[in-house]
């Protein structure tokens, strides 16, 4: 058997500011990196947030006095296949804060012509909350060309 191809999936890079409050300025780094193995998915990403008072008021951007405030820190890693009409994502993350914790999920859907059913398992706070959804998301019809390499349930 040939060998799987890797090739890179989804990249982003944000920093973010709030400084709607005069007195604390709210910053954000976060990144996500993806790679893609045949039919495996799979992406990474983690953020930072941290808060500071502004050296001088009214600036139009205010630089951070020589404290900085740690807010939180996050990472988490995400595993996606695709099995046919059938849909398959894992998720797992942990937040670095006052409170630490785990965040889960587990999502299967299947696609069908008017649209995709799924079911997903989540736990915002492991493995003290558990929230279970089922979702229809509607779409119109498939062209009457079929997709190559897709089929579709219902």
């Amino acid at each position: 058997p040939g060998a799987v191809p890797v090739t890179p999936g989804r990249h982003s890079l944000g920093f973010h500011r709030d400084a709607r409050d005069i007195d604390t300025v709210k910053d954000k780094v976060d990144g996500a990196a993806g790679i893609t193995w045949g039919p495996v998915r799979s992406l990474f990403s983690a953020a930072a947030s941290w808060s500071s008072s502004p050296k001088e008021q009214g600036a139009l951007f205010p630089l951070p006095e020589d404290s900085l405030t740690f807010d939180s820190a996050k990472v988490s890693g995400e595993l996606a296949y695709n099995l046919g009409v059938f849909q398959f994502k894992a998720k797992a993350g942990y937040l670095f804060a006052e409170e630490p914790r785990w965040d889960l999920s587990f999502h299967a859907a299947a696609l069908g012509k008017i649209g995709r059913l799924g079911i997903t398992v989540t736990s915002p706070d492991f493995p003290a909350e558990w929230q279970y959804t089922v979702s229809w998301r509607l779409s119109k019809p498939p062209s009457p060309r079929p997709l190559r390499g897709s089929r579709r349930l219902f």
